[in-house]
């Protein structure tokens, strides 16, 4: 998450040109290691285990480490010690530009120190934010601040989820208040009790709705028929039942579900929060109001 946002800030620094940034992102993405693989190379867990423990994540807003260890699974030392040996994404993608000699190390410290910088933030946030930390992205990237705890908690719920079921190449932008517009493919599920609230998600990219949509069901897709919408609205409700469940166990707002729905070509009304984000299938907004 933190490599797509930086390359970014070097695309419009002039450091690398856009065909760079997306080749090393993509060599990037294909180098990724995850602490279930190093958990199953180091023999501490079998791949059923790892499995397991991913299909929990699917349930639980918990990383993979911290359900790992509550399970038995592994311990905290031997979880801090597959974590010393997965390097930080940044970390890898600063060797592949400088192994494609699009940008030299020197250069790369010079865009990050700048990245740091134009955001204003301190150097223990810009760590959280390299090491890809939810509530942090959100805050700094998006812009929503824990003041408004229903909309940073679904916004943090729901690129958390999104990174462990779907993808975690996530590019997180700026919030923004709509002025009004249509989405094509749009699902939404009201949250009433301490208020009335709306929240959603969709695309005006119907491909990349289909592909959302077959990643979390698991199973093919070629349109976005009932199954398509069906994967959609179980996402959202996903999402949302851990948002209703995190806020009332906090006492910070009781609030209950509506059966989801999905709209073709639906208008947001005017006022309404849209935080856009991108993943690799295309581009989406996450919407409240």
């Amino acid at each position: 998450m933190f490599n797509q946002i930086f390359v970014s800030h070097l695309t419009e620094k002039g450091l690398l040109s856009s065909d760079q940034a997306s080749d090393a992102l993509n060599v990037a993405r294909s180098t990724k290691v995850r602490i279930g693989v190093l958990a199953v190379e180091s023999g501490l867990m079998s791949q059923d285990d790892v499995e397991k423990v991913n299909r929990l994540q699917a349930s639980e807003n918990a990383r993979f480490g911290d359900l790992a260890i509550s399970r038995g699974y592994l311990t905290a030392e031997q979880f801090n010690g597959l974590l010393s040996k997965q390097p930080k994404q940044h970390v890898i993608l600063k060797q592949i530009l400088a192994d494609k000699e699009y940008l030299p190390a020197e250069k790369f410290e010079q865009g990050l120190a700048s990245f740091k910088r134009s955001l204003g933030i301190s150097d223990d946030a810009f760590e959280r934010l390299q090491d890809n930390d939810v509530p942090m992205s959100v805050e700094v990237i998006a812009g929503i601040t824990p003041d408004n705890p229903l909309l940073s908690k679904y916004a943090e719920l729901f690129i958390a989820t999104t990174l462990r079921l779907i993808d975690t190449d996530i590019h997180l932008k700026k919030a923004k208040t709509c002025e009004g517009c249509t989405i094509t493919h749009y699902t939404e599920q009201s949250c009433y009790g301490d208020g009335n609230h709306l929240v959603a998600f969709g695309t005006n990219d119907k491909q990349a709705a289909i592909t959302f949509a077959e990643k979390y069901c698991k199973f093919e897709i070629t349109d976005m028929d009932e199954d398509g919408q069906d994967s959609l609205k179980e996402f959202l409700n996903c999402v949302s039942g851990m948002l209703v469940s995190e806020l009332s166990n906090t006492g910070t707002m009781e609030l209950d579900l509506k059966v989801s729905e999905y709209f073709e070509n639906k208008e947001i009304k005017k006022g309404t929060t849209v935080i856009p984000f991108s993943l690799p299938m295309g581009d989406f907004v996450i919407t409240i109001q």
